[in-house]
């Protein structure tokens, strides 16, 4: 994907034109993100720059790194992704690291939790306000209001210069009835104990990198509700719903119509309907299953969200020439699926 330096140019001074009462000259940004993803590149590295402000650069985000330098650089915008902005909320002891130097905080990359919101704002006094992007669009396009009340759960108004547009996303039909009223907002909706329907914003952009082509034949892990399956086989895929029992395949079944849906173990995957393009998980796991790597085609892709140390990233694994190797293009808040989780590793 390409940008012209002028794209890129406009979409920090968007930026910039959105906070009140910025003083150029006089800021101090805190790069935690890294600049080699859009957000990170725009937010921090551009963003500052539009404002002739100083960048406190840190190769990674670690909690207690970032405390420190918060303390000792006293930054006043902090730019990052939800799981950041939990992590200090989560430290005892946190208002003692100066975290009042913070003004303005704009979350990104993931779904911003309104409980993760408010404790972090609790705590350091900070706006911490809610963003969207995507990389094709350079990438920012959405923020909240920073000098003004705002919805919380949602992604803000469109910057200057930006038109948006809704198309019809069709979401609602597969949720039970008493959930369809959630099915537009950019939050989870649970659909089961334990099973969450994916966030509007991670699981499009969870099918964008997946390529779905027409061509394709797409296995759906954790089909839950059917809605992934729906929108997946919508976009002419030939598609295999699995569920893990068959009462939860009836569910798919009598939701979804031209879709096969088989039941079986979630870890197995299905190999006797394989191999497959392209496996879109509904759900985070902390280690991906062999099986579920030994059904990609060649040139198939795997579309998941991994745990790593609490933080959840989208993970796609490509398979060519008989091996798998995956990139991470983005955090997420994507739940855990049940029985997914690491199996206890035993220490002396």
């Amino acid at each position: 994907m390409l940008h012209a330096h002028r794209s890129l140019v406009a979409n920090a001074l968007q930026t910039a034109a959105w906070v009140p009462e910025l003083r150029r000259g006089r800021e101090r940004v805190l790069c935690a993100l890294p600049f080699s993803h859009a957000y990170g590149m725009t937010s921090c590295m551009n963003f500052a720059v539009a404002l002739a402000a100083a960048m406190i650069l840190l190769p990674t985000f670690e909690t207690q790194n970032v405390l420190h330098a918060i303390r000792r650089d006293r930054p006043t915008l902090f730019p990052g992704v939800p799981p950041m902005y939990a992590a200090i909320s989560e430290v005892k002891g946190a208002r003692g690291y100066g975290l009042s130097s913070l003004r303005a905080c704009i979350s990104g990359a993931a779904p911003l939790p309104v409980e993760v919101q408010e404790g972090f704002e609790r705590i350091t006094r900070a706006r911490l306000v809610e963003g969207y992007g995507l990389s094709e669009a350079g990438p920012v396009t959405h923020v909240n209001p920073l000098g003004q009340p705002q919805r919380r759960g949602h992604i803000g108004l469109p910057l200057p210069g930006t038109e948006a547009k809704i198309v019809d996303l069709e979401r609602g039909d597969e949720l039970p009835a008493a959930r369809r009223a959630s099915a537009y907002a950019d939050l989870m909706v649970e659909t089961g104990p334990g099973r969450w329907l994916i966030a509007p914003r991670d699981f499009s952009k969870l099918v964008n990198i997946a390529a779905v082509r027409e061509t394709d034949r797409v296995l759906d892990i954790a089909s839950g509700c059917g809605y992934s399956a729906a929108v997946l086989a919508r976009m002419g895929a030939s598609v295999v719903a699995l569920e893990q029992d068959e009462a939860a395949a009836k569910v798919v079944r009598d939701a979804v119509g031209g879709v096969e849906v088989v039941a079986g173990p979630l870890k197995a995957g299905a190999p006797s309907k394989g191999p497959f393009d392209v496996i879109f998980v509904n759900g985070a796991v902390e280690d991906v299953p062999q099986a579920w790597l030994d059904q990609l085609a060649e040139g198939g892709r795997l579309a998941v969200a991994v745990s790593e140390g609490g933080v959840r990233r989208a993970r796609i694994y490509t398979r060519s020439g008989g091996k798998t190797a995956y990139r991470t293009p983005f955090d997420t808040a994507i739940p855990l699926l049940p029985g997914f989780e690491k199996a206890a590793e035993f220490r002396l």
